[in-house]
């Protein structure tokens, strides 16, 4: 059973994945309330009058499309991995394509 070192403290790799699975889960958290927070601002504005009605609608559509984006942070996870791999992949065919 392999250890790894994460600050000051070793951890198995069961332990690694649930920390790494919390890492991510937060950042999506963080990434998404931002993304809805913006968009739901840039939709209301103009529209709602009352101060605090706006606040209380964009505060809590993003913490709402946050919560939901944690619970699929491993489909997010799995897709950013995708896409990355898909892209090198691209990237290099199309240098491929472009020399023949």
């Amino acid at each position: 059973m392999a250890r790894h070192r994460v600050g000051n403290s070793y951890l198995s790799d069961e332990e690694l994945s649930e920390h790494q699975s919390e890492n991510w889960k937060v950042w999506v958290f963080i990434i998404a309330s931002l993304c809805a927070g913006f968009v739901v601002a840039n939709i209301t504005d103009g529209k709602i009058d009352l101060k605090l009605m706006r606040f209380s609608i964009i505060i809590g559509s993003a913490i709402l499309v946050g919560v939901i984006a944690a619970k699929l942070s491993e489909i997010i996870r799995w897709a950013v991995y995708l896409s990355i791999v898909l892209g090198i992949t691209f990237f290099a065919g199309s240098l491929i394509w472009s020399s023949l």
